[in-house]
This record gives structure tokens, sequence and C-alpha cells, in this order.
């Protein structure tokens, strides 16, 4: 494993690309990329699909994504992680953290994965479906942006929105999932409850921990095309 330098105070240009779904891929010149809940195969260096050094899922087992993990040799395998726990690679600090959601008598579990980039820190709610506690907020600590997936078996609007109230990240990523076209009603709706009447739209998020406002805004990203 060849670790990279810790990202300098001020803090080094981080990229936040979504793919559909909850996958995410979070990169920078000189930083380790990381995907989150692959939708495509993933390499570490070279070959088709999404480029990644660490793999992080926030629910199922590593088998259910096998098909994902694609890759010819040891040195292609990006790691990965599906476990409660904290980790550090590469000078970036993970916690996957574990929630509990009840669902028609059936209990799920799940990870939320808050990342420390630097100074950044950003928050993948994965699954989630209902608010967290107020000690687990609290033990979060500061989240400046948080990624916020919407829609089937994910938090309610008002739910979501009262999450952002909490936790007053500077920068919020909603994407949705299921039916494409029931999209654009809850994104509004989500918008809506939180008072923002024109998101801002962008292809790609790039931050620092310099660069975020001061305000909470929402991004509402495109999602990319996957690699062949």
């Amino acid at each position: 494993m060849v670790l990279v330098q810790r990202l300098s105070r001020g803090g080094r240009l981080l990229d936040i690309n979504w793919y559909g779904q909850d996958c995410f891929r979070f990169s920078g010149r000189g930083q380790i990329a990381v995907v989150t809940d692959p939708c495509a195969p993933v390499q570490r260096k070279r070959g088709r699909g999404l480029k990644a050094d660490v793999v992080c899922l926030s629910q199922g087992e590593p088998g259910a994504v096998q098909a994902q993990l694609s890759f010819d040799d040891e040195e292609q395998e990006p790691l990965l992680f599906w476990r409660p726990g904290e980790y550090e690679v590469g000078g970036i600090f993970m916690r996957g953290i574990p929630m509990v959601a009840a669902s028609n008598g059936a209990t799920r579990h799940h990870l939320a994965w808050l990342f420390h980039f630097g100074d950044l820190n950003l928050l993948h709610a994965g699954a989630m479906r209902e608010l967290p506690t107020q000690d687990a907020l609290e033990n979060l600590g500061e989240v400046q942006v948080l990624l916020l997936p919407l829609g089937e078996g994910r938090l309610a609007t008002e739910d979501a929105a009262g999450l952002v109230t909490m936790l007053e990240p500077r920068s919020v990523v909603p994407v949705h999932q299921g039916a494409p076209e029931n999209a654009a009603t809850a994104l509004s709706a989500f918008t809506g409850a939180l008072g923002v009447s024109e998101p801002q739209e962008e292809e790609v998020l790039r931050v620092t921990a310099g660069n975020l406002p001061q305000q909470t805004r929402v991004v509402l990203l495109q999602a990319r095309p996957l690699p062949e």
C-alpha cells in the first residue's frame, strides 16, 4: 500500500462525482481515490470501470457486489471496507458508523461513512431511513459536506431536511434513488423543505476546506456516465 501525503491545512482540491444510486467517487491530485457502493466494475490502476484505491460499502457483504469488483490481479484489487470501524488509508481517515432501521417488522443494518480528507469532513449517509439519535449526531462531530440519498428506502423528505438542519453542513448533495421520473418531484420537495429556491447544479463538486460557503448550499449533481 502506498501512503500519500496527508492533505495540507487549507485543503487540497477534492472532486466529488456521482454515478447514480449510492455510488460516489472522491479523488484529487496526490490523494487516493475512494468509491462508495459501486454500480460499475472497479479497478485500482487500469482496465475497465471506475478507478479507485478504496471501496466502501454502506450495506451488504462483499459477495453482493462481486461483479462490480472486477480485477485481473492482486495489484488491481482495491481495498474493500464493509464493516463498522475506524480506518486510515493513505492519510485519509474513515469511519464506518453502524445504523439500524426497522421496516415492516424487519431490522435493516447499514453503515454511514464519515471521511476525513485532512480538514474536510464528508458524510455519506448511505441507506439511512430514520434520523440518528442525538448521541449519534454528536458523535459525528462537524460535517462539512453531506451526501444524502433520497427516495425509495431512504429518509422521508421532511426527515432529510431535518438532518440537514441538525448537522448544518456547508454543502449538501441530495441524490435520488428509484424511478427517474420521480427524481424531480422528490428533489424539489427536499429543497422546498429547506427553503432553497434555486439549488446549484454541477457535473462535479470541487471542494476544499477553505472554499466552503458560510451558509448551507444545496448542490444537485448530474449523474456521470459510467466508464466503459
